[in-house]
């Protein structure tokens, strides 16, 4: 025998061979005929094949890999593990766990997904449309969300039970994945008070199944509160992304805004949603918002880290 040749690829390579396996592997051909449909469902006039293959060899990859983290557990279990691998893709992992077992570690997840996020994205359009501007779509997190049902990510939390470390912002950063699945934040209530409370606790308990949460009562209550505080908040910005993104003003654009809803979005629950824009006192209100947020000028400058960890890093370089 010959000598072993062993062969590493780049990140662009490996990227590449991994969407050709999405595009040529029989298994995700349901798959891609559901991305090909909703495709054509998004555009209100005829198009023509090239059209509809060109925006499906762009979008699909991002999309499968959506598609498929959107699922409720029973669905996942149905699918095949070779559709599960394809799925996952290249993951880079930089969390640091702790068994659910152990009492000891501690851990800072940090947003690693972002990066392989960007690079997917980049490589699915490559040689296709170069002239247009690559953006990085919204992290997904998904080393916490894949992360093994005996590990758990450790939360460092000060006197007043607040957040303290870097891991601090990759928490957030999950909560934001959690308001963006549609059947756990669903955007048809109106207010966040309004959201049942079953599907608050349903947030909880992902947090809980995650990450390390207190075992004292009290410190237990804070960081449920918390959290739920910041789930609340990140819906909101969730549903006002989306009318920045989609709204257009003047009620008789209601028909265009309700025929283009977000990918992903439960179309009865966008439809509530886009009613409620168009409706007088969305309108008013929204003008009075505008108003109120020119007049301010003494914004949060602290970037993306709170005044929690700042002060935290303050007094451990003392």
């Amino acid at each position: 025998m010959g000598a072993v040749v062993s062969i590493t690829l780049d990140s662009n390579s490996w990227i590449q061979a991994h969407r050709y396996v999405l595009f040529n592997c029989e298994e995700i051909t349901p798959f891609r005929d559901v991305h090909i449909a909703e495709i054509k469902a998004g555009f209100p006039f005829h198009v023509t094949d090239d059209v509809i293959q060109k925006q499906h060899i762009e979008e699909f990859c991002p999309w499968f890999r959506e598609y498929v983290m959107s699922m409720d557990a029973s669905k996942r279990k149905e699918l095949s593990d070779k559709t599960l691998t394809l799925e996952m893709g290249r993951r880079k992992t930089n969390l640091r766990t702790r068994s659910k077992s152990s009492t000891l570690g501690r851990a800072a997840s940090e947003d690693v997904d972002e990066v392989g996020d960007q690079e997917t994205h980049e490589a699915s359009i490559q040689d296709v449309q170069p002239a247009v501007r690559v953006t990085r779509e919204p992290s997904k997190y998904l080393d916490v969300w894949d992360l093994p049902a005996n590990e758990e990510i450790v939360l460092s939390l000060n006197s007043l039970n607040q957040l303290i470390d870097d891991g601090a912002r990759t928490f957030t950063g999950f909560l934001g994945t959690i308001v963006r699945k549609p059947h756990m934040c669903p955007i048809r209530y109106l207010k966040w008070k309004n959201m049942p409370e079953e599907l608050k606790e349903e947030c909880w308990r992902v947090v809980e199944h995650k990450y390390s949460v207190p075992v004292n009562p009290i410190a237990y209550a804070a960081l449920k509160t918390f959290t739920l505080q910041k789930i609340g908040k990140a819906w909101r910005d969730h549903k006002s992304r989306m009318k920045k993104q989609h709204y257009i003003p003047h009620s008789r654009n209601k028909t265009r805004v309700k025929n283009n809803p977000p990918k992903g979005c439960i179309a009865q629950d966008w439809d509530i949603l886009v009613d409620h824009w168009y409706t007088d006192d969305a309108v008013i209100e929204s003008e009075k918002n505008k108003d109120r947020r020119s007049k301010q000028d003494e914004l949060h400058t602290a970037s993306f880290c709170s005044y929690d960890v700042h002060a935290t890093k303050k007094m451990d370089n003392l």
